[in-house]
């Protein structure tokens, strides 16, 4: 029996052996597994990760983007309120320029109506020098005539005194 019972113990410790290798084999997988596992859980973290941050980024740009797109309106804004305030400022110096002008004019026209009346006095005057000129006419033919005649009196009378 102790032959037996040595074969016994012997294959016994063999398969101890084969379940002490498989053992260490089993627990080798596990720790490989739980490792996998481990960096299973850190990739998926990490993808998470990688997802925020591209839908951050994807924000971002989207914002920026319209950032952009409202600066371009502001520029081309300014760019035409420039535009506009030199074309104003022409309009200012044309205005100015015109303004003058219708100084000038003004001046102009005061001056054209001082020389109407001017005229009108000068009309006037003419037409009273004329009319006082045909009445002194008048007069002077009058008299004259008054003069010849006191003149052939006075020849008359002079005759006869004679």
């Amino acid at each position: 029996h102790r032959r037996r019972e040595s074969e016994v113990f012997t294959q016994i410790g063999s398969d101890a052996k084969n379940v002490v290798a498989q053992l260490e084999e089993f627990e080798e997988q596990r720790q490989q597994m739980e490792d996998k596992e481990l960096q299973l859980q850190y990739l998926k973290a990490e993808q998470q990760r990688m997802q925020i941050a591209y839908e951050h980024a994807k924000t971002n740009a989207a914002n920026a983007k319209q950032q952009a797109s409202t600066m371009r309106k502001q520029i081309k804004d300014l760019e035409n309120k420039a535009a506009a305030a030199g074309e104003m400022e022409e309009l200012k110096n044309k205005l100015a320029d015109l303004e003058a002008t219708a100084r000038e004019h003004e001046n102009l026209e005061l001056e054209l109506a001082f020389y109407k009346a001017e005229k009108l006095r000068q009309d006037v005057k003419f037409d009273f020098k004329e009319r006082t000129l045909k009445e002194t006419k008048q007069e002077n033919k009058e008299l004259k005539e008054t003069v010849k005649t006191e003149k052939d009196k006075v020849r008359r009378l002079s005759k006869q005194i004679e």
